[in-house]
């Protein structure tokens, strides 16, 4: 790229988008969307902005996420209102995510659509690390059944008689 364009383009506050999802092309023809799989990501910060949706080329307002994707600052942008005219479902998922929080954006197929699942670097490996000092060890009696427990369980009734 020429450095005329990339300097203009980074004082512009110009980001790439960062691509979750792309195009399926089969036989030369379009058909559907894949994920990209998952993408380990910085949070830089997020602005709320003017943009084209662009099923309806309308303006409305959109989050742009801003991250560090392999050394180069891109853009993930979600409209505030979804189709039904409800808060996005990704805004409440960045609410407490600071700037500098390593995530690991994922697209994922969800109820016959698509989402993008978000999770936090640290609380992913926490998943996967456990302590063994935090595992409790349980040691269990070996349990002596009584006579009446040896009767019940072959069908003999407490005065020694055969229930059957």
């Amino acid at each position: 790229m020429g450095s005329i364009s990339k300097e203009l383009s980074e004082r512009a506050g110009y980001a790439p988008l960062l691509q979750l999802f792309r195009k399926k092309i089969v036989n030369g023809e379009e058909r559907g969307v894949e994920a990209l799989g998952p993408m380990h990501v910085k949070f830089i910060e997020e602005k709320l902005k003017k943009d084209l949706d662009f099923e309806t080329n309308q303006e409305v307002e959109k989050v742009w996420y801003f991250f560090e994707h392999e050394g180069e600052r891109k853009v993930y942008k979600v409209s505030v209102k979804d189709r039904r005219g409800n808060l996005h479902y990704l805004i409440p998922k960045f609410r407490e995510v600071e700037p500098g929080t390593e995530l690991v954006l994922e697209g994922k197929r969800h109820k016959g659509g698509w989402h993008v699942a978000v999770q936090v670097v640290g609380e992913l490996q926490a998943k996967f690390e456990v302590d063994d000092e935090e595992i409790p060890v349980v040691e269990e009696e070996e349990h002596q059944p009584t006579q009446m427990e040896l009767d019940e369980a072959f069908g003999k009734d407490p005065a020694g008689e055969n229930q059957m």
